[in-house]
């Protein structure tokens, strides 16, 4: 009988670390964020809504997702970068 390896795999759930999404922020734009990003926050709104768009992509894709490169292209295409954007300075 011939051997079928199991191909199939779980879906992942990626969780960003807030601080570091800060710091990417702060470096691409050059500017620092003037507001709160604790729990609750508009701030953690957005960091939520980026992990569901990275999580979505690599679930949909069949190979590794570069995560600085899709960063870099996708920060500001979540519904809540509106809400934040205007507190960088």
């Amino acid at each position: 009988m011939p051997f079928n390896a199991d191909t199939r795999c779980g879906l992942l759930d990626i969780q960003f670390n807030v601080s570091i999404i800060l710091e990417y922020l702060e470096d691409i734009l050059e500017k620092e964020y003037t507001e709160d990003i604790n729990e609750g926050s508009l701030f953690w709104k957005y960091v939520y809504e980026l992990e569901s768009s990275f999580t979505n992509a690599c679930n949909s894709h069949n190979c590794v997702i570069d995560f600085n490169e899709w960063f870099i292209d996708n920060y500001n295409n979540v519904y809540s970068w509106d809400t934040i954007d205007d507190n960088f300075s």
